[in-house]
């Protein structure tokens, strides 16, 4: 008594071979992707683009965000925004949220900065030195 062939999810014509390595779905050669040296099915490799986004961008942001009270920290939010949106444009990769969080992060970093320069060149903050 032989055991029935299974067959691919996404590709029922082929026979699947092995299962993919983060969900356990039988794959065929044709639907499998090798990456980093796991064998994935397309949903697992579809579900990791989604979730990695760019890491840069997640820092720029969060570092623009605290420049906000923190300046020092604006220099590096730009940078590294720019970084990543250099990095993005190379690659030929369109990730729009990586994009919006780049300039988010420098928008962020330059209203720091901005604010800075403000604070400590306006009249009031001359005024207040003036009193003490």
């Amino acid at each position: 008594m032989s055991s029935p062939e299974v067959r691919c999810p996404r590709d029922p014509a082929n026979v699947a071979d092995a299962p993919c390595s983060r969900c356990g779905t039988f794959t065929c050669l044709t639907c499998a992707v090798l990456q980093e040296g796991r064998r994935l099915c397309q949903e697992c490799v579809s579900r990791l683009r989604r979730v990695e986004g760019s890491w840069l961008a997640v820092w720029a942001g969060g570092l623009g965000f605290l420049s906000l009270g923190c300046v020092p920290l604006a220099p590096v939010a730009i940078v590294l925004a720019g970084i990543d949106f250099a990095k993005t444009r190379l690659d030929g990769e369109r990730d729009r949220k990586a994009l919006k969080l780049d300039a988010l992060a420098i928008a962020l970093g330059v209203v720091a900065i901005a604010w800075w320069v403000y604070y400590f060149t306006s009249p009031l903050s001359a005024s207040l030195e003036g009193e003490s």
